[in-house]
């Protein structure tokens, strides 16, 4: 996904009806709903926003006596 400045998400706001804005957080102590909670203000839940939620699979082999993740 690009970045774009201020002036150029205004201009895109005027012209189109959904602008795509993300932020990465790296949660290794957060749920998601706490995430969540991070983005959006408390008293503004009502805003129509969402958290996508994105994690990579794992494979789980266990062998005797050990675990390998893959």
């Amino acid at each position: 996904m690009q970045r774009i400045d201020f002036d150029k998400f205004q201009e895109a706001s005027i012209n189109g009806n959904l602008i795509p804005v993300y932020r990465c957080i790296f949660f290794d102590h957060l749920t998601p709903v706490l995430a969540y909670r991070c983005l959006v203000k408390e008293d503004d839940r009502d805003a129509p926003s969402f958290l996508f939620e994105y994690v990579e699979p794992t494979l789980d082999a266990f062998t005797v006596d050990q675990k390998a993740n893959m």
